[in-house]
């Protein structure tokens, strides 16, 4: 998982907002957690988390934070093995960054592990940095919530059901009959960004645009595009340099025992691509190269730009109610986040 200090550029990080944070440990720290089923057949009850002594320390601390902090919230979070996902409120604007709040957490918690003997003195629990997602009235607070509540599931499906990250040759994108190749979860992410690189695009437009994408490989976003323009193929690159989630649509299909390679294959084992393969409109042209494989036009370019961006502007509908006591912050709505 990439950790790193990028804080986006547009962002006041000291007004009002909701994060969600996420934390990673440092290798020679023993696991905050371990996950083990419990024979539910549900994603949110399925799989539960059994906490180490550490684990216990971290739960203890997000808990008691508000107390120390009345102006800051923790809506919800999940202690993994080796990570920690929770969602930061931040109920009003004062000279406090959100680096400050993280950066005090980290202490806390180092503080009351070294005091009872878990780790070292000159230990760091937790890599530099940390990853922020800020909720925007684009994205939905519930689906935040769904992400973390559905985290140990998604984990414990990846190492011990790698089948379920295989291919899937006639599955359906917004009613387009395509082929999958990776994790299929990656879908439900909810901080899909597309990355398609316009003519149109103001000098400022490009700026932001670039920022964005940016932010978004290095703070455990999603990339969605077909990186054919060359700056669309920079971030391609800088994302698989940085291990970074990708949705990479492609104008082929994988033949049947074909995997992805190189960097590409590495991504794969780790649950970080999805490789999605169109079937193209009829008036669409294909025409196949010397290796047999359908050469790349605009036309195509068009398409499947237009399904990476669908992919990042997309409406979830409200989930249905899965009897979860959720939060009672699940109440706040998008506007007020305004």
């Amino acid at each position: 998982m990439g950790i790193g200090n990028y804080r986006a550029k547009y962002i006041d990080y000291r007004k009002p907002g909701i994060f969600l944070i996420t934390m990673a440990k440092n290798d020679y720290i023993p696991m905050f957690s371990s996950l083990y089923p419990t024979g539910k057949a549900d994603r949110y009850k399925g799989i539960n988390t059994a906490f180490f002594r550490l684990g216990k320390i971290i739960r203890t601390n997000l808990e008691n934070f508000k107390y120390k902090y009345p102006e800051i919230k923790i809506l919800q979070f999940v202690v993994m093995p080796d990570h920690v996902h929770f969602i930061l409120q931040k109920i009003e604007k004062n000279e406090k960054h959100l680096d400050d709040y993280i950066q005090q957490l980290k202490l806390d918690i180092y503080d009351e592990a070294k005091a009872k003997s878990i780790v070292a003195p000159k230990d760091m629990i937790f890599r530099p940095g940390y990853n922020d997602q800020f909720l925007t009235h684009k994205r939905s607070l519930r689906v935040m919530f769904e992400y973390i509540w559905e985290n140990p599931y998604r984990l414990w499906t990846r190492k011990n059901h790698p089948e379920f990250f295989t291919r899937i040759e006639n599955g359906e994108l917004f009613g387009i009959r395509c082929q999958f190749y990776g994790n299929m979860n990656l879908l439900k992410n909810p901080f899909i960004y597309s990355v398609v690189w316009h003519s149109y695009y103001s000098p400022e437009e490009k700026i932001a645009r670039s920022e964005l994408w940016r932010y978004a490989l290095k703070n455990d976003g999603v990339l969605a595009g077909a990186f054919i323009h060359q700056e669309e193929k920079k971030f391609l690159k800088e994302a698989l340099s940085f291990g970074s989630k990708i949705i990479l649509f492609r104008n082929f299909k994988l033949e049947e025992r074909e995997k992805p390679q190189g960097k590409l294959f590495q991504l794969c084992e780790t649950g970080k691509l999805l490789i999605i393969s169109p079937e193209f409109p009829s008036d669409i042209p294909v025409v196949k190269g010397k290796d047999g494989r359908p050469q790349i036009n605009k036309p195509q370019s068009r398409f499947m730009n237009l399904l990476a961006e669908r992919l990042e502007n997309q409406l979830l509908p409200p989930p249905a109610d899965r009897n979860r006591n959720g939060p009672k912050q699940l109440a706040i709505s998008n506007k007020q986040l305004e």
